[in-house]
């Protein structure tokens, strides 16, 4: 008993010993990418520098993170929204970089389509994600669609941030800051990238882009990110709701803020805010009913949701999950709830006058 018990640990260990020493590979060739040659890679713009420099910052303290996490045996305990199943909470961001990390070192950057990827890689994504971070059951899907999507813009990135040289000219060597990337992938991959092929792909997407009138402004930090900001500026005003209204959420991520004045950098984006505003004081005034799949968003983008992800709630979340197992507060119960407040505070400023007068 005592014999089987001293193996079963060291079996353990050395599951321990394994995953950690993939990490330390991993940290030690992002070590060596501060190494810069001198050579064509000296002229990278000084802007493409600094976003280097913080990249580099944030993957390394990840993965020193994750690496000690799974060296003492544990995992990082992501938070889950309950309703739509995403991460939230203080390593939503960690979970994040980790998976950019893991898929710029793992996934060979000449695979054309994600579709390409062999299932067992996939499986082994998966695998060294979870095993540094506790992840709900059945959303293996859901993670590996993260991966493709930071897949996809690793490449995008590497095609216009480091292929061309400030001359016009294409880079011959792979970038130093990718280390991994051999001699013979970074050909094929520029191959493929000044193909007839791809130009052709990229025109379409351009044609694709143009009717896109919208203008997200929140880069990688997600819908939920901004969601997260709302509820806590509502709390500091004493409100607490257990949903935030999709319009709220899409109004902060296509806008800016500055001293209590909202401002957009697209036109046909305040057009949208107008009508929004317009549609919540219907609303409130019970002038109109909306909600569902009809709500204040759908009336004010005026194009019903299609098949996909729900639009400004965060990626991956269905219609089915969103609108048909779930009943989102009102919105003009939320803002009902904010009239009281504000009511009540003035109240007790009328009243905290008449006793100074008195």
């Amino acid at each position: 008993m005592t014999i089987m018990r001293v193996h079963g640990l060291k079996d353990k260990q050395k599951k321990r010993e394994s995953s950690g020493s993939v990490l330390v590979n991993m940290l030690m060739a992002r070590k060596k990418k501060q190494v810069r040659p001198s050579d064509d890679d000296a002229s990278l713009d000084p802007e493409n520098s600094k976003k280097t420099r913080r990249e580099d910052e944030r993957g390394r303290t990840v993965l020193n993170l994750v690496g000690k996490t799974i060296m003492a045996g544990s995992k990082l305990r992501l938070e889950w929204h309950p309703v739509k199943r995403l991460p939230i909470g203080v390593h939503r961001s960690h979970f994040s970089t980790y998976v950019g990390v893991v898929v710029r070192e793992r996934v060979n950057i000449t695979y054309k389509e994600w579709s390409e990827v062999p299932k067992g890689l996939l499986d082994e994504l998966y695998n060294s994600i979870t095993r540094g971070f506790f992840v709900i059951e059945n959303l293996k899907g859901w993670v590996l669609s993260k991966v493709a999507k930071r897949w996809k813009a690793f490449k995008t990135r590497l095609r216009l941030q480091w292929m061309y040289l400030e001359d016009g000219t294409i880079r011959q060597q792979p970038p130093w800051k990718y280390s991994r990337i051999l001699k013979p992938d970074w050909d094929k991959f520029v191959d493929y990238c000044t193909s007839e092929e791809f130009k052709a792909l990229s025109e379409m997407n351009r044609e694709k882009a143009k009717k896109k009138t919208s203008k997200y402004r929140g880069g990688r930090l997600g819908y939920q990110h901004f969601e997260e900001q709302i509820e806590k500026d509502l709390e500091k005003q004493g409100v607490h709701v257990s949903h935030v209204p999709r319009h709220l959420t899409w109004i902060k991520a296509h806008s800016r803020e500055k001293d209590g004045v909202v401002t957009f950098d697209n036109p046909i984006d305040k057009e949208i805010y107008d009508t929004i505003m317009t549609l919540e004081a219907q609303v409130q005034r019970g002038e109109i009913v909306a909600n569902g799949r009809d709500d204040i968003l759908a009336r004010g983008l005026n194009k019903p949701e299609h098949g996909g992800s729900v639009r400004a709630v965060g990626s991956g979340i269905t219609n089915k999950e969103y609108f048909g197992f779930n009943k989102p507060t009102a919105p003009s119960q939320m803002h009902a709830e904010m009239n009281r407040m504000r009511s009540e505070m003035g109240t007790m400023k009328n009243n905290k006058k008449k006793l100074c007068l008195s």
